[in-house]
C-alpha cells in the first residue's frame, strides 16, 4: 500500500530523492506525484510531471490520474514511473475523478482565476480507460466539481448559479446551488435543487417561505460505501436544503444536534451543509449542517470552498476546508497553534451523521484540500492534505514529519496520516454491539460500561489518533456492569472505548470533560 499525493513542490526534494522525470518535465517543474509508505513516514518516489498539478484520482487498478493544469490529464502507472497516456494538453484541467473501470472525467473551468469559487460553466470531458473520448459536454453555470459512479454509470456535477428573485419584499440577487446526474454519454438523468427565480413557476425558490439564503455547491465524491456525498455552502439559516431537493414545498429532515449543527443566532456568515444521496437517482438520504461559534455564542464561518468530502466503507463521513474562529471542541489540538480555533480543519462523522468522531486542525490558517480513507487491517487509515496560510506558514503542527521544518517558499503545504479516530470497523455499521452502553457520557472522571453478555471482556480507551489513552482493562467472566475510572491526568476531549468480547469488537465514543 502507498499514499499518493499530488503536490506543487517548487525546489523541495521530499526524502532527498532524485525525482523521476516524465511527460517532458524537468527537475524544475513544480507539479509532482509523491508516493509515501502507508504510514506517511517514508518517501517512496517523487515524479515530476508538469508545471502544475491540481487534482488526482486512482482507478480500480491503482493507476494514477492527474489533473495537470494546462498540461491536461495524465494517466500514470501505479508507481508513477511512466505515462500511460496524456489528453487535453493545452486545456486547464482543474478537477477530475476516475471510477473502478478506469473511466475518467475531467473539468476544464470557464474561469481559471477563481476555479474554486466561481468557476464558470466550463467543459466536462469523459474519457474511457484507454484515453479515448467517451463524451464531452458543456458545464452548467458555475461547475465546481464532479465525480463518477461506475455502478450506475452516472457522472455527477455540483455547482451554483447567480439569479435575481423576489424575497417577499423586493427582487434581490441570490445564488442557487445544484447537484446533477448525467449518463456517461452526457445526457441529464436527474437534477437536485437548482430552483427557479420565476415567481409563477411551481419550482420558485421562495415558494414556501423566505428561502433566499445564498447557496453554492462546492464538492462531491463517491464514498466507498457506494453512496454519493456532496458539500454545499449557505449564507443564512433560511436555506433551501431544509426542503426536498426535488420538491421545494416538502420539508426534509436534517440531522442537527448541538449548537454547532443548528443555525440559530447566525447571520450571513458562510456555513456548511453536507448530505448523502443515491448516485443513480439523486435521492436524498441524510443531511447535516455545520457552523462555528464565537465565544459569545454567535455563529461564525466554516467553509468547504476548495475543501473535500469523503466517506469510507462504513459510511463515516470525512469533511474538511477552511474556517474562521470557533470550531467545535477539538479532539486533537496543539499548543503550537495558539488559542485561535480556526484554520485548515478536518472532521469525521459517524455513519448516521449524529456524532463528531474526530475534530482537528493542523495550522491556524490555510485549508484542508484533500481527504482519503481506506480500510487497512480492519481499521480505516485516514490521510488528509492541504496548504498552510501564508501568515501561519511556521505555525504548523508537526509530528514525525518527513520534512520537519518549513520549506522556505511563499506557500507551505501539509499532509497527515492517522487512524480514523481509533475506530474499529468490525462492529456492524460502526455503531457497536447491541446492548453496549457507556454512562454517563460525557463524563468527568469515570463511567459504567454495561456489556451485552457476561463473557470475559477486554476494554481499551483510545484517543483521536488511535493511541491507548489508559491501561487496558481485562474483565473475567462475571457481572455485566463494569466500572471504569479514568486517569486523573487524562485531558478533556473525545475518546473511544473499544470492547473485545466473545469474538466481537465494538467501539463507542466517549466525551471527557474537566
Amino acid at each position: 500500500l502507498a499514499l499518493v499525493l499530488a503536490a506543487n513542490l517548487g525546489v523541495a526534494q521530499p526524502g532527498g530523492l532524485t525525482p523521476t522525470l516524465v511527460n517532458g518535465a524537468t527537475a524544475a517543474s513544480g507539479g509532482a506525484i509523491v508516493r509515501l509508505s502507508a504510514d506517511g513516514r517514508t518517501v517512496l518516489s517523487v515524479t515530476r510531471v508538469a508545471a502544475q498539478v491540481t487534482d488526482l484520482a486512482l482507478d480500480g487498478a491503482d493507476n494514477i490520474l492527474v489533473a495537470a493544469g494546462t498540461g491536461g490529464v495524465l494517466k500514470l502507472t501505479p508507481t508513477a514511473g511512466s505515462v500511460v497516456w496524456a489528453r487535453l494538453g493545452g486545456s486547464y484541467v482543474h478537477r477530475l475523478d476516475a471510477d473502478a473501470t478506469g473511466a475518467c472525467a475531467a473539468l476544464v473551468p470557464g474561469n481559471v482565476a477563481d476555479a474554486d469559487g466561481a468557476a464558470g460553466a466550463g467543459r466536462i470531458t469523459v474519457l474511457s480507460a484507454d484515453g479515448s473520448l467517451a463524451a464531452e459536454l458543456a458545464g452548467y453555470h458555475n461547475t465546481q466539481d464532479l465525480c463518477l459512479d461506475a455502478a450506475s454509470r452516472t457522472l455527477i456535477t455540483v455547482g451554483w448559479r447567480q439569479a435575481n428573485a423576489f424575497d417577499g419584499t423586493r427582487t434581490e440577487p441570490v445564488q442557487i446551488a445544484y447537484l446533477r446526474g448525467h449518463g456517461y454519454d452526457g445526457t441529464v438523468k436527474w437534477t437536485n435543487y437548482d430552483w427557479s427565480a420565476d415567481r409563477a413557476s411551481p419550482r420558485f425558490l421562495n415558494r414556501p417561505e423566505n428561502n433566499m439564503a445564498d447557496t453554492r455547491g462546492y464538492r462531491c465524491s463517491m464514498g466507498r460505501d457506494g453512496k454519493l456525498y456532496a458539500a454545499f455552502e449557505c449564507a443564512g439559516g433560511n436555506h433551501m436544503f431544509r426542503y426536498s431537493p426535488t420538491d421545494i414545498t416538502r420539508r426534509e429532515s436534517i440531522v442537527g444536534g448541538d449548537q454547532f449543527h443548528t443555525f440559530s443566532n447566525t447571520r450571513a456568515e458562510h456555513k456548511t451543509f453536507f448530505a448523502r444521496y443515491e448516485p443513480g437517482t439523486g435521492a436524498y438520504l441524510r443531511g447535516q449542517q455545520l457552523v462555528n461559534r464565537l465565544s459569545n455564542g454567535q455563529g461564525n464561518t466554516i467553509r468547504v470552498k476548495g475543501g473535500e468530502i469523503w466517506a469510507d466503507e462504513e459510511g463515516r463521513v470525512y469533511l474538511g476546508g477552511a474556517s474562521a474562529y470557533g470550531l467545535p471542541p477539538l479532539t486533537l489540538d496543539s499548543p503550537e497553534l495558539g488559542t485561535y480555533t480556526g484554520g485548515a480543519w478536518l472532521m469525521v462523522f459517524n455513519p448516521t451523521l449524529t456524532q463528531r468522531l474526530f475534530v482537528t486542525r493542523l495550522n491556524a490558517g490555510g485549508q484542508t484540500a484533500a481527504i482519503d480513507a481506506r480500510l487497512i487491517n480492519g481499521k480505516t487509515g485516514l490521510a488528509w492534505a492541504g496548504r498552510a496560510g501564508l501568515e501561519n506558514a511556521t505555525r504548523q503542527y508537526v509530528l514525525s514529519a518527513v520534512q520537519p521544518a518549513p520549506g522556505g517558499g511563499t506557500q507551505d503545504g501539509f499532509f497527515a496520516v492517522s487512524g480514523a479516530a481509533g475506530v474499529t470497523l468490525s462492529a456492524a455499521n460502526g455503531q457497536g454491539q447491541p446492548g453496549l452502553v457507556v454512562f454517563p457520557n460525557p463524563t468527568a472522571g469515570s463511567f459504567t460500561l454495561n456489556l451485552p453478555s457476561a463473557a470475559p471482556a477486554r476494554v481499551t480507551i483510545f484517543d483521536g489518533l488511535g493511541r491507548e489513552a489508559a491501561p487496558p482493562l481485562a474483565r473475567p467472566a462475571g457481572s455485566l456492569p463494569l466500572h471504569v475510572a479514568l486517569p486523573a491526568a487524562l485531558p478533556a476531549g473525545l475518546y473511544h472505548v473499544r470492547v473485545q468480547q466473545a469474538g466481537r469488537v465494538s467501539t463507542q465514543a466517549l466525551q471527557v470533560v474537566r
